[in-house]
């Protein structure tokens, strides 16, 4: 008989057919239209969790991609046919309530006595969705789960248990604020939980919080600090990269700090002890143009970075001031060009319709894409998530709404989506940059390819989306070099097709349907594009 596990804890994300990128290759495997799709990108959220629980003497079981992966539905549906005690379910890329309710709907029908505790940002940024739930851990779970679950043991109390809600003869029950968990309490994730392989993307954190304070960010609520406790040791995070690798022959990397960056002299010396360990280590990160500095861009390359993420959001310096990103334009020109200049692919993000926007700040914001020479791009309208300090100066702002549907003195959320699009549109028309996010980039790697053939393959599709819109609009394509295009369209036809291949292995346990051959991938990715 097994073994019933104190604790199963899940990880899922959502699914947008229109909005997901993995639609691409599982359109280029036939398996759109059939409800199956290729698993998302490896999570630290519930195998760092396992991790504390495993150390405290607790079993717990992990399951992953279990909601659109038939063999992960089937050991899902296994393990709750055990009948935990708990089931813990992340809902860090949760962002519909329809998943959720899905999600507790199955837990409840196949281990009706299971008790689902819930965890994760966006069960703070919906509060309504803790129904859900019996048990809600807010902020850090790594001190309140091993709680709950001792007090479930021995009967204790909940309410002694600080940072969870929870029901109790029919009325909520929050209890008292908790301490953030120091990272030194922190053991290091053991990855055979997931048992991914080598070939994923993995991530990894080498600090927690962000000491700015933009205003439009919630890690001011979720996930404070940067300060001196909230930093793993150089040390300790170079035992991690050598024992990963030693272990399971992990390199790739996304470290998920909220700015890798900061401080630029720790980041310095942790990418000089990484160079000293002579792995062939590949990554990328989050960072900011103002850190930057050529002795940091020259470490970070020779140590393994492939890409960096810059917040930018705004091109204009009022806007900026209003965020309060720290940050002005000069500096983003100059951190640019001195991560550029060492071979760094970047990627911009940025924010249209923070309180405060208009067209000509807008304009602002495409005038710097235009020049700056990001290798990628993305932009979105301003989301308001009620925990952000943007909240709090709602009245300031003549600010009312929520999540993308808002108001407030100067633009709504309908006319900065439409100056979202607009801005999109001539950016990419006149070639200044390719769309692409940082999660695309390492979905992409644990698809097959390299750091720099999953980049080649981002530019270069990008490449060829710009000149079919320029195309299609009749706009002149000066800004084109044909044969650069010629080029673009070989490269990213090999590269989706070995993205195909190397995806066949999810295909078959999700299908029984026989391969297309080769030519017949090469056709679709083609027709991907047109």
């Amino acid at each position: 008989m097994a073994m019933v596990p104190d604790i199963l804890l899940l990880s899922e994300e959502d699914f947008n057919p229109q909005q997901n990128w993995l639609n691409e290759v599982n359109t280029l495997l036939g398996l759109v239209g059939r409800g199956l799709r290729l698993p998302h990108d490896i999570h630290m959220s519930t195998t760092l969790l396992a991790s504390v629980l495993q150390r405290e003497g607790f079993t717990c079981e992990l399951a992953d991609n279990f909601l659109h992966l038939p063999p992960q539905t089937a050991r899902f549906e296994r393990l709750l046919s055990h009948q935990p005690r708990a089931v813990g379910l992340s809902t860090t890329f949760l962002f519909s309530e329809d998943t959720i309710q899905d999600i507790t709907r199955r837990i409840r029908k196949l281990s009706p006595d299971s008790l689902i505790i819930l965890g994760g940002p966006s069960i703070l940024q919906f509060p309504e969705w803790r129904r859900y739930g019996d048990i809600t851990v807010l902020y850090d779970g790594e001190r309140a789960l091993p709680a709950v679950l001792k007090t479930l043991k021995s009967g204790g109390e909940l309410r002694d248990i600080p940072g969870i809600e929870f029901e109790e003869n029919g009325r909520r029950v929050l209890t008292g604020p908790a301490e953030f968990t120091p990272v030194c309490e922190l053991p290091s994730p053991d990855w055979s939980y997931l048992k991914h392989g080598r070939r994923g993307v993995y991530p990894i954190e080498t600090q927690r919080g962000c000491a700015y304070k933009c205003k439009f960010c919630t890690h001011p609520i979720y996930s404070p600090g940067a300060k001196g406790e909230r930093q793993h040791p150089i040390s300790r995070i170079i035992e991690e990269l050598r024992n990963n690798y030693e272990r399971w022959g992990i390199t790739y990397y996304r470290f998920i700090d909220s700015t890798f960056t900061f401080p630029p002299k720790r980041a310095e010396q942790l990418c000089r002890e990484m160079i000293r360990l002579k792995l062939p280590l590949q990554w990328s990160c989050y960072g900011r143009t103002d850190n930057m500095t050529p002795e940091l861009a020259g470490a970070m390359a020779e140590a393994g970075c492939r890409c960096i993420f810059f917040g930018i959001e705004s091109g204009d310096d009022a806007m900026l001031k209003r965020m309060r990103k720290d940050l002005t334009i000069d500096e983003i020109y100059a951190g640019l060009e001195i991560v550029h200049r060492h071979s760094i692919a970047s990627m911009g993000s940025f924010v249209v319709g923070y309180p405060g926007e208009t067209e000509t700040s807008a304009e602002n914001t495409q005038k710097l894409i235009l020049q700056a020479g990001f290798s990628l791009i993305s932009a979105g309208p301003f989301w308001l998530d009620y925990n952000s300090p943007a909240w709090d100066l709602r009245e300031e702002y003549g600010l009312s709404g929520r999540a993308d549907c808002w108001r407030h003195k100067t633009m709504d959320s309908k006319q900065a989506a439409k100056l979202t699009g607009r801005l999109l549109r001539n950016v990419l028309m006149k070639n200044a940059s390719r769309l692409g996010l940082d999660f695309m980039l390492a979905s992409t790697v644990g698809l097959g390819l390299e750091y720099d053939e999953a980049l080649s393959y981002m530019l270069s599709k990008g490449l060829l989306v710009n000149y079919r819109l320029a195309k299609q609009a009749r706009q002149p394509l000066n800004c084109f070099d044909p044969m650069e295009v010629q080029s673009a369209q070989r490269r990213y036809e090999a590269l989706a097709t070995k993205i195909a291949g190397f995806s066949r292995r999810y295909w078959t346990q999700s299908s029984s349907g026989k391969y297309d051959n080769i030519m017949q991938l090469r056709v679709r990715a083609n027709e991907m594009l047109k």
